[in-house]
């Protein structure tokens, strides 16, 4: 079930669709157990509310990934991009400087 809702989300992205896609991930997030899974989740929860300019809140799931995982690449282009966006240039740099280290 969380696999046909993960997919489902996924061709939500792809279409644009991404208040349907939070809608589901965060259905995905309720019901998941396996760390892995919660954490490809996650992504596709940050890039949603990227896409969507919730900004503060992809910004805030991108600092959740971050710090459970720091070497995670993906979170930190999030993270730097909503920074940007939210033009607090600044902190994007200091991030940007963080993913590189």
């Amino acid at each position: 079930m969380s696999y046909e809702r993960l997919l489902t989300a996924r061709r939500h992205i792809n279409e644009r669709r991404f208040r349907e896609a939070i809608v589901e991930l965060h259905v995905v997030l309720e019901n998941e157990t396996k760390p892995s899974q919660t954490e490809e989740t996650l992504e596709l929860l940050a890039l949603a509310n990227f896409k969507a300019a919730h900004l503060t809140e992809a910004e805030r799931l991108a600092r959740q990934l971050i710090s459970s995982r720091p070497t995670n690449a993906y979170a930190h282009t999030i993270l730097v991009r909503s920074l940007e966006r939210q033009s607090r240039h600044e902190e994007a740099a200091r991030a940007k400087t963080l993913a590189v280290a």
